[in-house]
């Protein structure tokens, strides 16, 4: 099989599961992002105005009409002009064009920015919590933890196919690691969105935590 095929098949697979809800519910469960472990942050907050949020990840697609055709909210242009996507596209292309464009660097490169949208999406948690009221928090609370089990999860499972091989040797090669670090990426960033996307609806002000260094 043409490992690049291969490669290409398994991004694909990977990115598109990244909406698909956790099943399982467990305590402390953490999100392991490019080596490191970020617990999810747990209720340390007074309740305010409450949001049902089902136990369960929730399509927020359904929010999409309602987002974008209100002229006074500009929830669509914040997460598109969100910092972490600009420093990581300025990043990205100059790293592609030096002459220190290898697979292990492009990990690493993946690994810092899954690491910044980890960071984010801790901080939207956090800030989400203090919007809930206390049957809410624990909605929210419930699916985080049965997000992080998906997470961990899923990297468990891919883990699986960069270990693949055949008489040829591996069939991914150094390759499947940068595919499974953007997959894990890509993920963590859909989860932020969506945490963003819930507090909008209570509070349309919104700004990331990160600040791009560009």
């Amino acid at each position: 099989m043409n490992r690049l095929i291969v490669s290409s098949f398994l991004l694909v697979i990977l990115t598109s599961c990244s909406d698909t809800p956790a099943k399982d519910i467990v305590d402390s469960a953490p999100i392991k992002s490019a080596g490191t472990e970020s617990t999810v942050l747990i209720d340390k907050s007074t309740n305010s105005k409450s949001i049902d949020v089902e136990s369960e990840s929730i399509d927020t697609k359904v929010y999409s009409d309602y987002l974008s055709n209100q002229p006074e909210r500009q929830f669509s242009k914040v997460i598109r002009d969100n910092p972490i996507d600009k420093d990581y596209a300025k990043e990205n292309n100059e790293f592609q064009n030096s002459t220190d464009f290898n697979t292990s660097n492009w990990v690493e490169l993946e690994a810092k920015y899954t690491r910044i949208w980890d960071q984010e999406l801790n901080n939207i948690y956090e800030k989400l919590l203090t919007k809930l009221n206390a049957e809410d928090k624990e909605s929210l609370i419930k699916a985080q933890r049965g997000w992080v089990q998906y997470q961990t999860n899923e990297i468990e499972f891919s883990e699986h196919f960069i270990n693949l091989s055949d008489e040829k040797g591996p069939l991914l090669g150094t390759q499947g690691y940068v595919d499974t670090q953007i997959a894990t990426k890509n993920r963590i960033k859909t989860r932020t969105i969506q945490l963003y996307e819930y507090y909008y609806l209570i509070d349309e002000k919104i700004e990331f935590t990160y600040k791009s260094k560009v």
